[in-house]
């Protein structure tokens, strides 16, 4: 987790005395955030519209300077989906060493893969799957929980992923 003013690496946040478990974190319902979601598209059009404003000039002299464009739309079109699909609604919590993702009547386990960011509108978890070892970050924006369920969550992330000193 970043504390401001505190310079720690990833493996220090994850030393675990052995005699003393993390406590069970509940699970937690995240819903689809629609301010991530706003975010994404308007970063994606701003994106578009550079791409068209930069090759504008040369798209009246050249058909290939037109087809360069379209494909660089396209390849945003996909990056853009491709995003889209990875934001995560279901159940998440913590036990016994683990960190459990439950979407669509599928759970899986994770561990984490390094550094956690917590921040008021934006949490930031990097997991590491157990079975084949793929890596997934998992957002969760502010909107995308209940005010019970952040509290709950961010709380349980400061205190028990507290840096080791």
């Amino acid at each position: 987790m970043q504390i401001p003013g505190f310079k720690k690496t990833a493996e220090s946040s994850l030393i675990v005395s052995s005699s003393k478990p993390l406590p069970v974190l509940a699970a937690v319902s995240i819903f689809p955030s629609p301010g991530l979601l706003c975010f994404y598209r308007c970063a994606y059009l701003l994106l578009a519209a550079c791409l068209l404003s930069a090759i504008f000039p040369w798209l009246v002299t050249n058909v290939v300077w037109l087809v360069l464009l379209l494909a660089g739309w396209l390849g945003l079109w996909r990056s853009y989906k491709h995003q889209q699909g990875n934001f995560f609604a279901g159940e998440l919590w913590f036990e016994q060493g683990d960190w459990s993702l439950m979407a669509m009547g599928e759970t899986r386990k994770y561990q984490l893969a390094g550094e956690v960011l917590c921040w008021s509108l934006l949490i930031i978890l990097p997991l590491r799957e157990v079975d084949t070892g793929k890596c997934r970050y998992l957002l969760i924006a502010n909107d995308a929980l209940s005010p019970a369920d952040g509290a709950r969550l961010r709380t349980w992330l400061r205190v028990c992923l507290k840096p080791k000193v």
